[in-house]
């Protein structure tokens, strides 16, 4: 779970993702953020009223904090901003992991592949079975899965094993 530090008073910024870190990073930092995406049209044009990028509501965000940690959650929040599409699938993907692992703790990390420039999500699935066990519900999963929701992340986001060693 992500820490909240309360604000006296709300704030809002306004500019794409990138301007608001770089001037109000000091603000921001060790500090949950609400997240809002606009389509580049009503960036570019303020007087558009045609919406036609997905919202990221707080209650979205809220519930992701509930079902996943989030591993360098600034990192997170900017992909699922600039991907928002991936917020009800990764919503949905709860029920059908815990299907197949009831107790594993679970993680979202946004990962950059540099030679590809294809970054993704990460939902890594942190288990103590045997490998030969946990690779088979981890393909009972993916069939479960993808079987519903094929190609919908877009390449966007994928389900990985971390196993969890008895010394931790």
């Amino acid at each position: 779970m992500i820490q909240t530090t309360k604000l006296d008073s709300p704030k809002e910024f306004v500019g794409t993702w990138e301007e608001i870190e770089n001037t109000h990073s000091e603000e921001l930092a060790g500090r949950r953020v609400r997240v809002k995406v606009l389509p580049n049209e009503t960036q570019a044009n303020p007087n558009s009223t045609e919406i036609t990028t997905p919202t990221i509501y707080p209650s979205d965000i809220e519930s992701l904090e509930r079902l996943y940690t989030f591993r360098k959650p600034t990192d997170v929040l900017k992909f699922l901003a600039k991907y928002p599409f991936l917020v009800p699938l990764v919503l949905e993907a709860h029920g059908y992991i815990r299907k197949h692992f009831p107790d594993s703790p679970l993680f979202l990390q946004y990962v950059p592949d540099p030679e590809i420039d294809d970054p993704q999500l990460v939902v890594y699935i942190v288990t103590k079975l045997e490998p030969e066990e946990a690779i088979d519900r981890m393909d009972e999963f993916d069939a479960d899965w993808y079987r519903n929701y094929p190609n919908q992340d877009q390449g966007k986001m994928f389900f990985n094993l971390d196993r969890l060693d008895d010394e931790f």
